[in-house]
């Protein structure tokens, strides 16, 4: 995951986003934005809106690819 670094008066501090963007995340999961339009609406999908901006929370993402993987046919 990419870091944003924050100055500090007296450093950089690395930061790992907590939400990100539409464009982001179809790029997290590798799918294009409009496949994970599709996706969003879905229950569970941990997307939530400020305004009008779509955002994804990281920490659920990550959860939500984990419960889809292992609940795969022949995963364990």
């Amino acid at each position: 995951m990419n870091e944003v670094q924050i100055k500090d008066k007296t450093a950089f501090i690395a930061v790992e986003p907590i939400a990100v963007g539409v464009p982001t995340a179809a790029k997290l999961l590798g799918i294009s934005d409009h496949s994970l339009y599709d996706i969003i609406n879905s229950e569970g999908f941990p997307s939530f809106k400020i305004g009008g901006r779509v955002l994804v929370s990281v920490e659920g993402l990550r959860k939500w690819v984990e419960a889809r993987t292992s609940s795969e046919p022949g995963k364990s």
